[in-house]
């Protein structure tokens, strides 16, 4: 289907609320960006404002908004609303922690992207707005996204000694000390710090968390291990973490409109939590269960 051919389909979805069919076609979209050039040609209008006219205010709304306001938007849009008014832990951790801060091989840094972007759309600067909100609050989670945004990371060169201070920390509460020691952590050494925690601690690390923190603090701080070791074991982490807390719909739309399309294979990935579609249908209402399945292509709760 060429793209006025898909405009086309996509604006009849959106004038008559078929919302089932709206998120079939978004899925089926690859190149996001020129189809929106060419919606807004067409109509006069972008899809996103369109989603927001057409639509009625709700989760489905929400996911499409962010699908279409494409990755680096969807997590400036959604940072900026997590400190606008009241600061949003769990949207700001999701965020902030699922976005890539160190480089790839090809030279690109997704939060350099975001951060300008940011100051695009808003005329300000991402880490000082983030700096002015979090710096205040008291909370080992804050502490960590301010450290995860940082360009510095530190490739460990003594596993066995970062793994030790960790667990000093959590046995005796430092919170500034977890937050530094998962925050500056490198991706690409974490995976020996961990295996290095679970000999000393004869544990593992989520494990450990789970027993020592609480709320926000835990979910930051697994999140970042599992983020460290790629996006797609937090992606997993994430849904998890939305079943868990009996049904989070924000969590389960925020990390669905970040990853369905970079992460592949999630049901194999989100095996070690459990299985992810009597999971989906089990806790999350309709039609939020079957919009998130189909995104990810999960088969058994696509139409």
């Amino acid at each position: 289907m060429d793209h006025i051919s898909l405009c086309t389909e996509l604006h009849r979805c959106l004038t008559t609320q078929d919302e089932q069919e709206l998120v079939q076609l978004s899925k089926l979209v690859q190149d996001k960006k020129d189809l929106s050039a060419t919606y807004l040609s067409i109509h006069n209008r972008s899809l996103v404002d369109s989603v927001i006219f057409y639509l009625p205010r709700g989760h489905i709304q929400l996911l499409m908004t962010l699908v279409w306001s494409m990755n680096t938007a969807a997590r400036v849009r959604t940072i900026h609303a997590g400190i606008i008014d009241n600061v949003n832990p769990s949207s700001l951790i999701d965020t902030i922690i699922l976005s890539p801060t160190v480089s790839d091989s090809a030279g690109n840094n997704e939060w350099h992207t975001i951060c300008k972007e940011y100051s695009t759309t808003y005329k300000t600067q991402l880490p000082a707005t983030l700096n002015i909100a979090l710096s205040k609050l008291p909370s080992l989670w804050a502490k960590l996204c301010l450290l995860w945004i940082e360009s510095q990371k530190l490739r460990s060169t003594d596993p066995e000694s970062d793994a030790s201070k960790l667990i000093v920390a959590l046995r005796t509460k430092d919170m500034d000390a977890i937050a530094f020691i998962i925050g500056t952590a490198d991706p690409n050494t974490w995976q020996f710090t961990l295996s290095a925690f679970e000999r000393q601690a004869g544990d593992t690390l989520m494990s450990v968390l789970s027993n020592s923190l609480r709320r926000h603090d835990l979910v930051a701080c697994q999140l970042a291990s599992q983020a460290l070791l790629g996006q797609a074991e937090a992606a997993a982490f994430l849904i998890y973490r939305a079943v868990a807390d009996y049904g989070d719909h924000d969590r389960f739309i925020r990390v669905t409109a970040f990853c369905y399309d970079r992460v592949k294979g999630i049901e194999n990935r989100y095996k070690k939590y459990g299985d992810i579609r009597s999971d989906i249908r089990r806790v999350f209402r309709e039609p939020v269960a079957r919009a998130c399945a189909t995104l990810w292509g999960i088969p058994s709760l696509c139409p």
